[in-house]
């Protein structure tokens, strides 16, 4: 369990190495909460080092809102589809030509509760709601 402050907390399988514990800060990035694929992405801090946490849910019983998931590797918002995009090695290699790669892959897991838990190196810079139109 990673607490996040306030008394929230996040469940996780395993925390990588890299990372490390005790996990000294964890904070909650900006993304679509909308979207019924995404549980949460989190910065993850220990002492040796940080990465991203991204957990995904196979999608909300009821949910109505824009972004519906689904079980079927061909629809638009397929649920895993990130998860199996990193795992295969796409990130790393389907733009490797223009010299453009997806953050390094630490570790996939595939929990009980059936959510998937993505652990990716945490990039400096600039995130992308913080472009402009020309940079």
């Amino acid at each position: 369990m990673l607490e996040i402050g306030e008394g929230e907390s996040v469940a996780v399988h395993h925390v990588p190495d890299r990372v490390g514990l005790p996990v000294l800060e964890l904070e909650e990035l900006r993304h679509n909460k909308g979207n019924a694929a995404t549980y949460g992405i989190w910065r993850v801090r220990g002492t040796p080092g940080q990465a991203v946490l991204k957990i995904y849910q196979p999608g909300t019983p009821g949910y109505s809102g824009y972004w519906p998931t689904s079980a079927e590797p061909a629809h638009w918002n397929y649920w895993r589809r990130e998860s199996l995009a990193y795992a295969e090695g796409l990130t790393s290699t389907a733009y490797a030509e223009a010299g453009i790669s997806g953050p390094e892959l630490l570790e996939t897991t595939v929990r009980a509760d059936g959510m998937v838990e993505l652990w990716l190196d945490h990039v400096c810079g600039a995130g992308g709601f913080e472009w402009s139109p020309t940079a």
